[in-house]
C-alpha cells in the first residue's frame, strides 16, 4: 500500500509540475519589443569602436503588469570577415563578452542605481560579403529572478580595441561589432522619449550638446529619432487562477487516492 501511495504521489507531483510549467510558459509575456520579425540580413547599427562608445541604450516603459523578467533579447550587427582576422575564433565566428545592464531612472533624465547586470559570452558570426553591409544576429540574456519597475533605463556594453570598461588593447574583429537600432516605434511597450538615447561615448561631438554635460559617462543624449536601441523584454507572470485551480484539483485527487489506498 505504501508503495502504491508513493507511486501515486510521484505521478501526481509530476502532473502538477507539468501543468504549472505549461501554463506559465503559455502565459509568458512580452512587455517591450522593437525588434524585427523576421530578422533581416542586417539592420542599422551603432559601431562602438568607430563611435568611441562604451555603452548605449534607452529609457523604456513596459506594457502589462508582469515585471518578473525572463529572456531579454537584443540585436547585434557584425561586419568582420574571417579572412581579415586569422587566428581569431573558428570557421563560424569568434567569441565576445557582451553585458546588458538595467538601471532605475534617476531624477530628471539622469541614470539611477543599477538594478541588474548580465554578461554573456556570445559566438559572433563572421560576415560574408553580399548585398548587406553586415550580418544581424540576436543575443539572448537570462534575467530570470530579476524584478523591474514599470520604467527602466538599459544599456548594452562591451569592450573593443580602445573603448569599453576594459579596452582589449589590440586590433581584432570586435572593432566591426555594432549594436542594432530600430527605425520603427515599439510594437509593445513605450519609448519614454523617442528623441532620446542613453550613451557613453568619449567623443564630445557625438553628443547633441557637444559634450557640455560630460563625455565618457552613460547619460541622456538627444536628437535620435527615429533610431532607438533594439531590445525585446519578456517576463514570466505569476501563476494564473486557472493554474491554481488545476493545482487544487490535483491535490484533491491526491488526497482521495490516499484515502482509497
Amino acid at each position: 500500500m505504501r508503495n502504491l501511495l508513493s507511486a501515486a504521489s510521484a505521478v501526481l507531483s509530476l502532473a502538477i509540475i507539468f501543468v504549472l510549467s505549461s501554463a506559465v510558459g503559455a502565459n509568458a509575456a512580452v512587455i517591450f519589443d522593437n525588434t524585427l520579425v523576421p530578422l533581416p540580413a542586417n539592420v542599422p547599427s551603432l559601431g562602438y569602436q568607430a563611435e568611441q562608445t562604451s555603452e548605449f541604450g534607452n529609457e523604456l516603459s513596459f506594457a502589462g503588469t508582469s515585471r518578473n523578467l525572463a529572456n531579454v533579447q537584443i540585436v547585434m550587427s557584425d561586419g568582420a570577415i574571417q579572412t581579415n582576422w586569422p587566428g581569431f575564433g573558428d570557421a563560424t565566428g569568434y567569441d565576445q563578452s557582451i553585458t546588458l545592464n538595467f538601471y532605475n531612472p534617476g531624477s530628471g533624465t539622469t541614470v539611477g542605481t543599477l538594478i541588474a547586470s548580465k554578461s554573456e559570452i556570445v559566438h559572433v558570426p563572421w560576415y560574408t560579403p553580399n548585398s548587406a553591409t553586415g550580418i544581424a544576429f540576436p543575443v539572448n540574456f537570462d534575467f530570470t529572478g530579476v524584478t523591474v519597475p514599470d520604467t527602466v533605463i538599459f544599456g548594452v556594453a562591451y569592450n573593443t580595441q580602445t573603448y569599453g570598461a576594459n579596452p582589449i588593447g589590440v586590433p581584432g574583429p570586435y572593432i566591426s561589432l555594432n549594436y542594432g537600432v530600430a527605425v520603427v516605434a515599439p510594437s509593445v511597450g513605450t519609448d519614454v522619449n523617442p528623441d532620446d538615447a542613453y550613451w557613453n561615448t568619449s567623443r564630445a561631438s557625438n553628443y547633441a550638446d557637444g559634450g557640455a554635460a560630460g563625455v565618457g559617462t552613460f547619460r541622456e543624449d538627444t536628437g535620435w529619432a527615429p533610431y532607438a536601441a533594439m531590445i525585446q523584454v519578456s517576463t514570466v507572470p505569476e501563476p494564473t487562477s486557472m493554474v491554481m485551480l488545476a493545482l487544487g484539483s490535483l491535490m484533491l485527487l491526491l488526497h482521495r487516492r490516499r484515502r482509497s489506498i
